[in-house]
């Protein structure tokens, strides 16, 4: 229900030095839902995000009743694995966040423990990702429509009704400037409101013969 320190969460992290350090440089940061590569993206409706800023993390933390992380309890983070890769990216935001005053414990299960919990709804804080069923925006924005809540795709059971508004307007409009404003407000509401602290989109390789 706080949103000021969901806020200074995703002030606190630092995209960049994340996908240097833990992906060696495979994949982009980004600030809107949408992946550059899908119509929709940040470029069309040049939303802007969060970037890396200690001072403001803190002064959200002071602003969410915290400062300092005084009297925080420390927040679990819930992994979908138990790997060498999943405990890095633990260790990665413990220290990360500790550096503003928010303590967090991640939490390593298996895939199917994991998906128990987030179609409950049972989890403070869940790393997750997800891919396109099909190469459009809506696919995107509709893990927050209001109606999707879990055990829908929308995990974090985020509930808007003004973007639920926008949503139903945005379905089935074809893509376009109009289309792209209406994208960019309900971008506007997701930074806003910190439904999920974005990321990262990765970059793939694959190597192919000439036939």
């Amino acid at each position: 229900k706080n949103k000021a320190l969901r806020q200074a969460f995703a002030y606190a992290i630092d995209v960049p030095d994340f996908i240097k350090k833990m992906l060696n440089g495979r994949g982009t940061k980004l600030n809107s839902i949408v992946p550059h590569e899908i119509a929709g993206n940040e470029s069309d409706t040049g939303i802007s995000g969060y970037e890396y800023n200690v001072e403001k993390a803190k002064a959200k933390l002071v602003e969410a009743g915290h400062p300092g992380g005084q009297g925080l309890k420390p927040l679990i983070i819930d992994f979908a694995g138990t790997s060498k890769a999943s405990r890095d990216m633990g260790e990665y935001f413990r220290i990360q966040l500790a550096k503003v005053g928010i303590k967090v414990e991640p939490n390593y299960q298996e895939f199917s423990a994991y998906l128990r919990k987030v179609d409950a709804a049972n989890f403070q804080i869940a790393w997750g990702a997800w891919s396109a069923d099909y190469p459009d925006p809506e696919n995107f924005f509709q893990l927050f429509y209001g109606p999707n809540k879990a055990p829908g795709p929308n995990h974090g059971s985020y509930v808007n009704p003004s973007y639920d508004k926008l949503y139903e307007q945005i379905r089935f409009m074809p893509n376009g400037p109009e289309r792209y404003g209406l994208l960019k407000e309900m971008a506007a509401m997701i930074n806003e409101d910190v439904p999920a602290a974005l990321t990262y989109s990765s970059i793939r390789f694959g190597l192919y013969q000439k036939w």
